[in-house]
């Protein structure tokens, strides 16, 4: 864990924060009608590497991933699963897909989604050099927080922790960032985990992207 200090009553609260960041990034308020197609780069720790093709077309509840090293080939339409390709994967891990992609490349935006238990209380820290309000989200099965820049409300990071008491989480930083038509997305994320002497894991890169008609 990061040192971290709660903030005065005086100054806002977590859900002003968010407000700001999801301006920050998507002034426009695009993500609702979200339909793009992403090609990443994948580098793991072993030095294998890997391309993705992911499409999110949010308003129609449409997904589909492909990954080079597995061979998946899949997606969601509304919330049934199909296998386009020759290796079939059942629907559960589609879903895991799609709830992945969706949830970390549409952050900070995602966290406005109903159920979402943001907690009050605004902490700040440094975060990879950055000093940034920390805000809280404690799901049901693992703990995260979100490093916001306390002077442009950018997404700087995140971590969460499966296990906080121990420490047990990954960590994830975001490097800089490109621009779908005024949306501000990450290009690219860097794993650690967040014990195990900060063990590297993988990195994710948007090498392109395809707005989607």
């Amino acid at each position: 864990m990061l040192a971290v200090t709660s903030l005065p009553a005086q100054t806002l609260n977590s859900t002003e924060i968010l407000n700001k960041s999801i301006q920050y990034h998507d002034p426009n308020d695009q993500w609702p009608t979200f339909n793009y197609q992403l090609f990443f780069d994948q580098e793991l720790a072993n030095g294998e590497r890997s391309k993705e093709e992911v499409i999110i077309n949010n308003q129609k509840s449409y997904f589909t991933v492909m990954r080079q090293k597995d061979g998946t080939n899949a997606g969601t339409l509304l919330d049934s699963c199909f296998n386009v390709g020759t290796k079939k994967i059942d629907c559960s891990r589609i879903k895991l897909f799609r709830n992945y992609y969706s949830y970390l490349w549409g952050l900070p935006m995602k966290l406005k989604d109903p159920g979402t238990p943001l907690e009050k209380e605004v902490r700040k820290g440094d975060f990879d050099g950055n000093e940034c309000y920390i805000l809280r989200v404690p799901y049901e099965k693992d703990t995260w927080y979100f490093y916001i820049d306390q002077q442009n409300y950018s997404l700087r990071g995140y971590e969460f922790f499966k296990d906080e008491e121990k420490g047990i989480g990954e960590r994830i930083y975001l490097s800089e960032e490109f621009s779908l038509e005024g949306m501000k997305i990450p290009n690219g994320r860097k794993w650690y985990n967040t014990h195990d002497d900060k063990k590297y894991l993988a990195t994710d890169v948007l090498v392109g992207f395809e707005l989607l008609k």
